[in-house]
């Protein structure tokens, strides 16, 4: 008799159960090339089921599963700033955005890694159930060959039908085995399917990913064109501050100059008009010293008129009488008034240029 017990691994990411039997053949006292293929066929799908690739499938599966429930989470995380890059303003800090496009590439890379071990899985999965079907046809050939040979085998020795009910039996079970792995098959496809399409939907996450990666180096393009711009025009208001701080300096030290030469003018304007007002006493007591000069001088010659006038009237009276002559003598010198006046510098005449 067969015992079967069964040992039962679910997986995470399909949700589908893998039934595992692990065959303990008895002797029945049974023999023949039949029955010994019969015996193979299920150690050796326990075999390609219990390889390393399916023991691993839990495992990476519930890697995908991670992958797949949690991967575009972190991505859309990493890439809001990437899909709005017109909200980014001009000056936001680089190293953030450089740091995020860091994590963003790392979990790409991962995600890589886990649809490559998916595929490989994949792939041996789907040896191995080529293999499955291979053994399975093989064993319904000798099941057939088994059935046609049980008939000969009834008629040649008709003493051996306890062996050949328990045969029938055994062959009923590996049967009911093989119906129990064609099922277990059908389960593995529909687990292969739905890795297929979690391996389809994880590289469908991978190109949005990458998708969002070109956006996010755009956005990180765009950041540091516009930083560089803000840092030109920074550095162009700085210049256009320290020139304009020259400028005001300079415009301070023209201003200060210029009101020093203003009190200057305004002293020397003070000093002029105080040489203009000596000048002008100056000449004002000049022109007194001549109008009491010309008083002195008018009763003398008041007197001399007079006196040339009374010889012209006696004469007159007396025309017989010799003329007298008239002897020039020199004249009295005028008196002349001398005055100096100092005149400032300013109002001195200039000689004409030489030309």
């Amino acid at each position: 008799m067969i015992d079967l017990p069964d040992t039962r691994s679910k997986s995470p990411s399909s949700g589908f159960t893998f039934t595992k039997r692990r065959p303990l053949i008895l002797s029945h006292g049974t023999s023949g090339r039949g029955n010994a293929m019969l015996s193979l066929v299920p150690s050796i799908l326990i075999l390609l089921l219990a390889s390393p690739a399916n023991s691993q499938l839990a495992p990476e599966a519930s890697a995908v599963a991670a992958t797949n429930g949690h991967s575009p989470v972190v991505v859309s995380d990493q890439t809001d700033i990437a899909k709005e890059p017109d909200k980014v303003p001009p000056g936001e800090d680089e190293g953030a955005l450089r740091r995020e496009l860091a994590a963003a590439r790392a979990e790409l890379a991962r995600q890589a890694q886990v649809l490559k071990e998916q595929r490989q899985t994949d792939e041996a999965l789907t040896l191995n159930l080529e293999t499955a079907q291979r053994v399975i046809e093989n064993f319904r050939a000798e099941a057939s060959l088994w059935d046609s040979g049980k008939g000969a085998m009834a008629e040649a020795h008709p003493a051996s039908e306890a062996s050949q009910a328990a045969a029938t039996r055994a062959l009923d079970d590996e049967r009911h085995k093989a119906e129990l792995l064609e099922q277990e098959l059908t389960t593995a496809r529909q687990t292969i399917d739905a890795l297929k399409t979690g391996a389809n939907l994880a590289a469908q996450e991978r190109a949005k990913a990458v998708k969002a990666r070109q956006v996010a180096d755009a956005a990180s393009n765009q950041a540091g064109q516009a930083l560089k711009l803000e840092r030109e025009r920074a550095d162009a208001a700085i210049r256009d501050l320290e020139s304009a701080r020259k400028e005001r300096d300079a415009l301070k030290q023209n201003s200060m100059e210029l009101n020093a030469a203003l009190e200057q003018e305004r002293e020397r304007a003070n000093g002029l008009a105080r040489s203009l007002s000596a000048a002008r006493e100056e000449i004002d007591r000049a022109k007194d010293k001549r109008r009491s000069a010309a008083v002195e001088r008018a009763p003398k010659a008041r007197t001399n008129a007079l006196a040339s006038s009374s010889t012209r009237s006696g004469a007159a009276r007396n025309p017989g009488l010799p003329k007298k002559q008239k002897v020039k003598g020199p004249k009295p010198p005028q008196t002349v008034l001398l005055a100096t006046i100092a005149l400032p510098i300013a109002l001195l005449p200039t000689r004409p240029p030489a030309q």
